[in-house]
């Protein structure tokens, strides 16, 4: 009887895979390329088959409306679980500068203001956002505490960030997995489009400038906006069909200047 019972206690434990504590480890990385393994009795033993084949977090693009632009950000700290082949987890920390202590980022070109967050097919459950003006590069012991938080939309499989007017800043973007991990992002915008003017630019701003204007009623949110030579700012909601031309009128746009708009975005 005691054999049989023995037994039974050794199947259960190699069908759930239990292992020492002392054969899980803690990796810790920091910003210059140190590594301390230490042990870690806390660590998770069994993750989302999702996440089984990642050692880091997942790559962050962020692009404007239509992928006018895109950038990759760049992933500073994060706290990453992974599952080993021999059933243990290990836990691999990377330790980044502040955004405002980076001299370079991802620079992201854009005219349009409502940003789009693509993390690939696997989704963080929370994602939140914040900005500083990049004026403030270079001194985060002073401004690190001055940053503006920045709206996040979930909708199904889309991520969107709606800033609060477009300018030169510096974003960070925080993402949590659950107990999987959490991660860090950041790259900076630039007001303006990707590349040099064109002469199909100069069309655009003279027939957007020749339409039928009426004093501003529209609630809704322009998708992006284009700024003339003369500092004319056109605010474009091309899902709507209207624009605004300065802070006080709007017009309807035409299918033919919609298409016009989407060949200048792409």
């Amino acid at each position: 009887m005691k054999r049989t019972v023995l037994a039974m206690v050794a199947l259960i434990i190699a069908l759930t895979g239990c292992t020492s504590a002392e054969t899980d480890k803690e990796k810790t990385v920091t910003s210059t390329e140190s590594a301390v393994s230490i042990d870690s009795s806390q660590a998770p033993t069994a993750l989302p088959l999702d996440y089984e084949a990642l050692t880091v977090p997942p790559i962050l693009t962020v692009s404007t409306l239509n992928a006018a632009d895109s950038v990759i950000a760049s992933c500073g700290n994060s706290h990453w679980n992974c599952a080993m082949p021999d059933g243990t987890t290990t836990t691999i920390l990377a330790c980044g500068a502040h955004p405002l202590d980076q001299q370079e980022h991802p620079i992201l070109c854009t005219a349009f203001p409502v940003l789009y967050l693509d993390f690939g097919e696997i989704l963080p459950e929370t994602v939140s956002a914040v900005r500083w003006p990049a004026s403030y590069i270079g001194d985060a012991q002073g401004h690190s505490a001055d940053f503006e938080e920045v709206e996040v939309e979930f909708e199904e499989n889309m991520i969107t960030l709606i800033p609060l007017g477009d300018g030169d800043y510096i974003y960070e973007i925080s993402a949590a997995w659950g107990e999987v991990g959490e991660a860090g992002y950041t790259f900076r915008t630039l007001p303006q489009m990707q590349g040099e003017q064109t002469d199909i630019s100069t069309g655009i701003f003279d027939a957007l400038n020749g339409l039928e204007y009426q004093p501003y009623t529209c609630d809704g949110l322009p998708e992006y906006r284009l700024t003339a030579a003369d500092g004319t700012v056109y605010a474009i909601n091309i899902s709507e069909k209207w624009v605004w031309r300065g802070n006080n009128e709007q017009a309807e746009l035409s299918d033919e200047l919609i298409t016009q708009l989407k060949e200048y975005g792409n």
